[in-house]
């Protein structure tokens, strides 16, 4: 029997695996924190929080450059696109100049990837909301086979100092040329003068 709980209904989607493991037996819906993010997302209180408030006052005041680092599906779970966008407005609303992505791309098809990163750079360059700084494949992140060098790799990506670079347009346009986004090598978006576009310092 499937709990009621693994179907995050507040949030509208199906909830991964670890709903159910976490209120099995509950007999009750229970919130996920994707859901709790969605519902804040939905009210406004998102945008309302201390906690972000005082990370943009301090990036602010110091005049620095706000990363933001998340993991990305073309589905709803586990990474959800929505929750990113909503960084990436709440930093516009507040008047951040300097904002970047770095995107960690969870398992599955490109097509469907191709069509969600597309959809991404679309929005958040339309509307000035950041920039994609690199771009990783999680199994390179998550590195369950214990192999340190895709973390260094992934690290390089991250500081601008990694051997495989493109500019987003070009990466899109090869994300097909492997079988699972997972797999993508660790690579640092740069401009058109092979700059990167925005390495952690």
């Amino acid at each position: 029997v499937v709990p009621r709980s693994v179907f995050d209904e507040a949030a509208g989607y199906v909830g991964s695996c670890e709903v159910s493991h976490a209120s099995i037996g509950t007999g009750q819906l229970l919130h996920s924190d994707a859901s709790d993010i969605s519902l804040a997302l939905a009210d406004g209180e998102f945008y309302r929080s201390p906690g972000f408030a005082e990370l943009i006052a301090s990036v602010q005041a110091n005049r620095l450059t706000l990363h933001i680092i998340g993991l990305i599906t073309a589905t709803k779970s586990p990474g959800r696109l929505d929750h990113l966008i909503g960084c990436l407005e709440l930093a516009a609303q507040q008047g951040l100049t300097y904002v970047v992505v770095h995107l960690l791309l969870e398992s599955g098809s490109p097509n469907a990837m191709l069509q969600t990163l597309t959809d991404l750079n679309h929005h958040i360059s339309t509307r000035s909301l950041g920039r994609i700084s690199s771009v990783t494949g999680g199994n390179w992140t998550l590195n369950r086979g214990g192999d340190w060098s895709k973390i260094r790799s992934t690290y390089q990506a991250l500081i601008g100092r990694h051997s495989d670079i493109a500019t987003i347009d070009r990466l899109l346009h090869n994300l097909n040329q492997v079988s699972d986004v997972a797999n993508l090598v660790p690579t640092t978006i740069v401009d058109s003068t092979g700059t990167p576009i925005g390495p952690i310092r």
